[in-house]
C-alpha cells in the first residue's frame, strides 16, 4: 500500500488527472454496457418468443383462409374465386416457411410438431388438388370427406404447436422475470459503487493536488497581511506541486530574513534622524514590500488553477518566471539596476498575465537600437509596479482585454521610457485626485500604490528625473518617464 502511495505521489499532475478521467470513463462504460446487455438480452428473448407465437398464429389464420377460399371455389368455379384460392394457397406456403424450424433453437418437441405440420400439409395439398380435378360424383365426395378429415388433423396440429409455443414462451418469461425484478436493485448497487469509487478517487486527487495549493494560497494570504507566524507548508508530493511548495517555503524564508533585515536597518535609520536619504530609502522599501505579497497571492492563485488544467511543462515555465520575479524583488538591494534587468522582469510578469488571461492580454516591447539597456542604470523596481497597475486596473476589466506597449528611446539627451495601454483608462476625477506630475507627489487609494512608489523613486533618486501620466477614459493610459543620461 505504501509503495502504491509513493508511486502516486511521484506521478506528474497531468498523469494524475488523466488517471482520474480514465477511472470515470471506465465506471460509466461498465454501468452502460451492463444495462445494455441486460435489456438487450431480455428484449431479444421476449421478441423471439413473441415472433414464434405470431408465426404459429399466422399459419393457423392462413390455413383457415385457405379453407374458406377452397369452399367458395368448390361451390362456384369463377375466375375471381380461383384467383382468391391461389392467393390463399401462396399465403399459406409463406406462413409455413416463416415457422421456426431450427432444431437448436426450438427444441425437439416443437421441431417434431412443426415437421408434422409441414409434412401433413404436403399430403393435404396433393389431396386438395385431386378434389379440385375430380368430376362430380361418388369419387369426388369420398376425396372431399378425406380432405375434410385432413383439415381437422392439420388444425389440431397447428393448435398444439401454438399451445406448446405459448407454454415455452411463458417458461422463458418466468426465467427472465427474476433478472428483471433484480435489475433496479443491481442498477442502484452499481450506481452507488460507482459514486463511492468516484468520491474516493476525487478525495485522493484533492488531497494530493488541490489540497497543497489551498495551503499555499492560505499562507500567501497570511503573507499579504504581513503575518509570518505560519510554519512551512508540508506536503508529501514529489511532483511539480512538491517543487512549487519547496520554492514557496524557500521564498517565504527569504522574505522573512529580508523583512527582519529591513526592520533592523529601519530602526537604525530612525535613531539616526540626520540621515534623511537613508530613511527615505527604507520607507520606499516598505512601500515595495506592500506590493510584492499581493502580486504573489494573485499569481499563485492563477498557477493553482492552471496546474489543474494544463500540463507540467506550462506549470514549470510559469513557476520559473514567477521565481525569477521574486528573486529579483527579494534579492535586489541596490538602489539602481540596469534597464535590461527591469525589462527582463516585466517580460516575465507579462508572460504570467498572458497565461492567466490568454489572448486577452498582449505585450509589445519596442527598444530603440541606439539604446544599450545593459549600460543604462534606472531605479530598481520601476517598471513592474506600473505594468501590474496597467493590467489589474486597466486591461483585465475590459471585456476583450487589451495590450501594453513598452517603448524605450533616446530623446534630447534623455532616456525616455513609455508604458502605454489601451485599457479602461483612469477617470478624470481620480486622475486629478492622484495629482501625478512633476511638481506633485501622488496621493491616492490602492489604485495608485504602484504609481506613487515609482514616482518617489524617479523624482528622489534621479536628479532631473520626471514622470508624467496621461489617461483617457475608455481609451487607455500613457506613462512617460524621462531620465537624464549620466556617467
Amino acid at each position: 500500500m505504501n509503495q502504491i502511495k509513493s508511486r502516486w505521489l511521484k506521478l506528474p499532475i497531468q498523469r494524475k488527472t488523466r488517471s482520474y478521467a480514465i477511472v470515470l470513463i471506465l465506471i460509466t462504460a461498465f454501468v452502460g454496457i451492463f444495462n445494455i446487455y441486460v435489456v438487450n438480452d431480455t428484449l431479444q428473448s421476449m421478441g423471439r418468443v413473441l415472433n414464434d407465437m405470431i408465426c404459429c398464429e399466422n399459419v393457423y389464420s392462413a390455413f383457415r383462409g385457405e379453407e374458406d377460399a377452397l369452399n367458395r371455389l368448390l361451390r362456384n368455379r369463377s375466375e375471381e374465386n380461383l384467383s382468391t384460392y391461389e392467393k390463399a394457397c401462396d399465403h399459406m406456403l409463406q406462413a409455413i416457411d416463416r415457422l421456426p424450424f431450427a432444431y437448436e433453437e426450438i427444441g425437439a418437441e416443437r421441431y417434431t410438431r412443426t415437421w408434422r405440420i409441414i409434412s401433413a400439409y404436403g399430403v393435404y395439398s396433393d389431396q386438395r388438388e385431386l378434389v379440385l380435378d375430380a368430376d362430380r360424383g361418388a369419387s369426388r365426395s369420398e376425396r372431399l370427406y378425406k380432405l375434410i378429415d385432413m383439415q381437422g388433423y392439420l388444425e389440431k396440429y397447428m393448435q398444439e404447436l401454438l399451445q406448446i409455443t405459448v407454454e415455452e414462451g411463458s417458461v422463458t418469461y418466468q426465467q427472465k422475470l427474476p433478472m428483471l425484478s433484480r435489475l433496479p436493485f443491481l442498477l442502484i448497487f452499481f450506481s452507488i459503487a460507482a459514486i463511492v469509487v468516484t468520491v474516493l478517487f476525487s478525495r485522493i486527487l484533492s488531497s494530493t493536488v488541490t489540497g497543497p495549493l489551498r495551503r499555499i494560497a492560505e499562507n500567501v494570504r497570511l503573507l499579504s497581511a504581513g503575518d509570518f507566524s505560519g510554519g512551512d507548508v508540508q506536503v508529501d508530493n514529489q511532483d511539480e506541486i512538491g517543487e512549487l511548495v519547496h520554492a514557496f517555503n524557500h521564498m517565504k524564508q527569504a522574505m522573512l530574513e529580508n523583512r527582519e533585515l529591513t526592520e533592523h536597518v529601519h530602526r537604525d535609520e530612525i535613531e539616526r534622524v540626520e540621515m534623511e536619504k537613508q530613511l527615505e530609502t527604507a520607507r520606499l522599501d516598505l512601500l515595495q514590500s506592500q506590493i510584492n505579497p499581493h502580486f504573489l497571492f494573485n499569481t499563485l492563485n492563477m498557477i493553482s488553477g492552471m496546474a489543474e488544467l494544463e500540463g507540467a511543462d506550462i506549470t514549470k515555465k510559469m513557476t520559473g518566471s514567477l521565481a525569477h520575479i521574486f528573486r529579483y524583488n527579494l534579492h535586489t538591494t541596490a538602489q539602481f539596476v540596469s534597464l535590461s534587468q527591469e525589462i527582463s522582469v516585466i517580460r516575465d510578469y507579462m508572460y504570467l498575465q498572458h497565461m492567466r488571461f490568454g489572448e486577452r492580454i498582449k505585450f509589445y516591447p519596442e527598444i530603440a537600437e541606439d539604446v544599450d539597456t545593459g549600460t543604462v542604470s534606472v531605479p530598481a523596481f520601476m517598471l513592474q509596479p506600473l505594468a501590474e497597475n496597467a493590467v489589474v486596473h486597466g486591461l483585465s476589466g475590459k471585456e476583450n482585454g487589451g495590450a501594453l506597449w513598452l517603448k524605450v528611446s533616446r530623446k534630447l539627451g534623455n532616456i525616455e521610457i513609455v508604458l502605454e495601454d489601451n485599457g479602461v483608462g483612469i477617470p478624470s476625477k481620480t486622475l486629478e485626485k492622484m495629482e501625478l506630475g512633476e511638481k506633485h507627489a501622488p496621493h491616492a487609494d490602492h489604485t495608485g500604490i504602484g504609481m506613487r512608489n515609482v514616482y518617489h523613486r524617479v523624482t528622489s533618486l534621479v536628479p532631473g528625473g520626471t514622470m508624467k501620466v496621461e489617461s483617457w477614459p475608455g481609451t487607455g493610459t500613457k506613462i512617460t518617464i524621462s531620465l537624464p543620461e549620466t556617467e
